[in-house]
C-alpha cells in the first residue's frame, strides 16, 4: 500500500469515528471543539479529538498522551483545560494545575480555568493562592450567573 493509500484510509476512518461520535455523543465534561476537517490534515486535530474521545470513555491516562502530543503541536487553551480535567482525574494535582496555568498563560479572560485553579488551590490548602485566583476569576467572568455564583461562593468559603 502507497503512502498516500494509507492518508486517504485514515482520513476515512477517522470521518467514520467522527460521524460516530456525531450519532452517539458520549456523556462527559470535556470542552468539545468543532470536528476538525479533513482538509485540515492537522495531527494537532487528530490527537485532541482522540483525547476527548478517551477522556469521554474514562480512560485518563491514554487522553493524557493525546492530549500531551497535541499541546505540543499547538497550544491551546482548549486542550490544555482538558488535559487539567485527565490529570486531576488521575489525582495529579500539580501537573493539573500547570495545564490550567497554561490556559490562563494563552488567555487570561479564561474565568473557568481561574476558577478551576482557585478549587485545586483550596484542594491543595492554598488558601491565599486560591483567593487570587477566585479574585482574577471575578474581574474576568462573564455575565453567566452560575458562574459568578460560583465565585462568590468561593469567596465566602475562604473568608470564613
Amino acid at each position: 500500500m502507497t503512502n498516500e493509500t494509507n492518508k486517504l484510509k485514515t482520513s476515512w476512518l477517522f470521518a467514520l469515528a467522527l460521524s460516530l461520535l456525531a450519532v452517539f455523543p458520549l456523556p462527559g465534561y470535556c470542552q468539545i471543539a468543532k470536528a476538525p476537517s479533513l482538509e485540515e490534515g492537522s495531527m494537532y486535530s487528530i490527537y485532541k479529538v482522540k483525547g476527548d474521545f478517551y477522556l469521554r470513555r474514562g480512560n485518563a491516562d491514554l487522553a493524557i498522551q493525546e492530549y500531551e502530543k497535541a499541546t505540543t503541536i499547538k497550544p491551546s487553551t482548549n486542550a490544555y483545560f482538558n488535559l487539567a480535567i485527565a490529570y486531576y482525574t488521575e489525582r495529579e494535582i500539580e501537573k493539573a494545575i500547570s495545564a490550567l496555568k497554561k490556559v490562563v498563560e494563552l488567555d487570561s479572560k479564561d474565568c473557568e480555568a481561574y476558577y478551576n485553579l482557585a478549587s485545586l488551590a483550596i484542594y491543595s490548602g492554598k488558601i491565599e493562592e486560591a483567593k487570587t485566583y477566585l479574585e482574577k476569576a471575578k474581574r474576568c467572568a462573564p455575565q453567566e450567573p452560575s458562574l459568578s455564583e460560583r465565585i462568590e461562593k468561593g469567596l465566602t468559603f475562604i473568608q470564613e
